[in-house]
């Protein structure tokens, strides 16, 4: 299972208040499409809790809400590697819970095609944003 990051929706926590919790809530975090796949509503974050329901009582931050999710099928994920379809990168919570301004999957390319231009030129490391050297 994988989760798209970068697509907010224009809904927010609120918004589903009392329509799909039972009970109403006010948290303005947006809630984002995490595939194409029918799944469930999943909220990421760092606190110990392991219902959707506390979490949003507490207003956890950081925090990710997501509906739905991205799916394979058996091998195909390998076969999308093997054929150089995806830019790989360790996740960090930075990517997960993004605030910046910039759009994240600029700022992730742009990390990646920094650790390559390293590897190729035989560096130790490239700053993630190569052109701000």
């Amino acid at each position: 299972m994988g989760l798209v990051l970068n697509r907010p929706t224009g809904t927010t926590m609120s918004d589903l208040a009392g329509k799909v919790f039972e009970e109403g809530f006010e948290w303005d975090r947006p809630v984002h499409l995490g595939g194409p796949v029918t799944g469930p509503f999943t909220v990421i974050h760092t606190v110990e809790a392991t219902k959707v329901q506390e979490i949003i009582s507490r207003r956890s931050e950081p925090s990710l809400a997501v509906a739905n999710n991205a799916g394979w099928g058996p091998g195909q994920l390998e076969g999308e590697f093997a054929e150089g379809s995806w830019l790989a990168l360790p996740a960090t919570a930075e990517h997960v819970f993004w605030s910046g301004d910039k759009d994240i999957w600029r700022v992730v390319v742009n990390e990646v095609n920094a650790r390559k231009l390293a590897d190729l030129l035989g560096l130790g490391a490239l700053p993630p944003d190569p052109s701000v050297n």
